[in-house]
């Protein structure tokens, strides 16, 4: 049964959403993306004792693609 998913994005050159990509490999890839740490943002310790000051460096790190998204094709 084809479900007819695809990926989305913000198009800055254009103003405007517009559908990125339809291949299922890169559907799947962003929706366990979509599933990792729930969306939210990781952060990592980099140096827990940053300039011998008993002070933590971190590090915030996101997904490659924060502005792209999926949905199913309504028609």
């Amino acid at each position: 049964m084809e479900q007819k998913l695809f990926v989305y994005g913000f198009n800055e050159k254009a103003n405007r959403w517009e559908i990125l990509d339809r291949e299922f490999q890169k559907v799947k890839r962003k929706l366990l993306q979509q599933l990792t740490n729930f969306g939210q943002p990781i952060i990592e310790v980099i140096d827990g004792n940053f300039e011998n000051r008993g002070e933590l460096l971190l590090a915030h790190r996101t997904t490659a693609s924060t502005s792209a998204s999926i949905t199913p094709r309504t028609r």
